[in-house]
């Protein structure tokens, strides 16, 4: 019998392809995102544009895809409330080592550049770093692109999610803890079964820089940036407390699954999985712009860097 529910299973995923259909809408989106850039648009509309628009025409020729998806967006337990920002608090480690490390190796131009920004409002700033993002970017990660790998095993798909939106970002300075971010926002998902865990975790991610920008005092901030070369001993320490911080964060997602009542270990002996190829031409063309797109980002900066550009 369990064989038989395999082959029906391989049977419907071969004939549906759920990973070729995602890694191609993913793939539409990039370019399309990439070319609105070029395209002068009011202020706040950009991620509307390019990134909930093929989402609605993705759900307008996928309404099956739309009914599961749709069903992630559940109200979370109040536990879960209360979790999830210590989630975050435990991986803030990983990420600042992530980064000191990145610029360590490769300086801090291409940091300075991503994060600067010209907005003044700082609500109107974060609603175009957090909300937005947190909104938009979820429905298409932890909505689309994670619904495609439904019939893989939950390991496969975190990881895959977490790459996928590490080049979603399309720099080498954001994808290094991006990818690490991706991971775990993919996690909270399977266990919570809500999209809303990983839009909160976003938020508190994306907000946080921007609330220290506007809370903090202008004089802190530049005596900050002078000395902000970190030593050896400084990431020493920093890659310590990120081990401590993700030994924590493991206990607390015990915790969560205790909660929802989920068994990952279990699920992914008893389940049955598709044995559709994760690698296709589409996700090999997201590579490649990927790629691409980086290399001249980095071009640029070394130019300008040498008075050239």
């Amino acid at each position: 019998m369990e064989n038989m529910t395999e082959l029906n299973l391989d049977l419907q995923s071969e004939k549906e392809k759920p990973l070729l259909k995602v890694h191609t809408f993913f793939l539409f989106m990039l370019v399309w995102s990439i070319a609105m850039q070029f395209v002068p648009s009011p202020e706040g509309t950009y991620q509307p544009l390019a990134l909930f628009l093929p989402c609605v025409l993705y759900f307008i020729f996928d309404r099956q895809a739309f009914r599961r998806i749709i069903v992630k967006f559940k109200p979370l337990k109040m536990s879960a409330l209360l979790i999830i920002p210590l989630i975050w608090i435990c991986m803030l480690p990983l990420d600042i080592t992530i980064i000191s490390t990145y610029e360590a190796l490769f300086g801090d131009e291409l940091s300075t550049l991503i994060t600067s920004n010209t907005v003044t409002n700082p609500w109107m700033l974060i609603l175009l770093t957090a909300v937005t993002p947190a909104v938009f970017e979820e429905l298409v990660m932890r909505g689309i692109i994670l619904d495609g790998y439904r019939n893989k095993k939950v390991h496969i798909a975190a990881i895959m999610n977490g790459l996928i939106f590490g080049m979603m970002h399309l720099n080498t300075f954001q994808f290094t803890h991006t990818f690490a971010t991706g991971i775990v926002m993919t996690y909270l998902v399977y266990i919570t079964g809500s999209i809303f865990s990983s839009m909160l975790l976003h938020f508190i991610n994306n907000s946080f820089p921007v609330f220290i920008e506007i809370f903090s005092n202008p004089a802190v901030s530049e005596t900050t940036e002078v000395a902000s070369t970190t030593s050896s001993f400084e990431l020493f320490m920093m890659f310590i407390l990120a081990l401590i911080g993700l030994f924590i964060t493991f206990k607390l997602f015990k915790k969560l699954c205790k909660i929802y009542d989920v068994n990952i270990k279990e699920d992914n002996n008893t389940k049955v999985f598709s044995h559709e190829e994760i690698i296709n031409l589409p996700l090999v063309g997201v590579v490649l712009i990927f790629i691409l797109v980086s290399a001249l980002i980095i071009i640029a900066l070394v130019l300008e860097t040498k008075g050239l550009a």
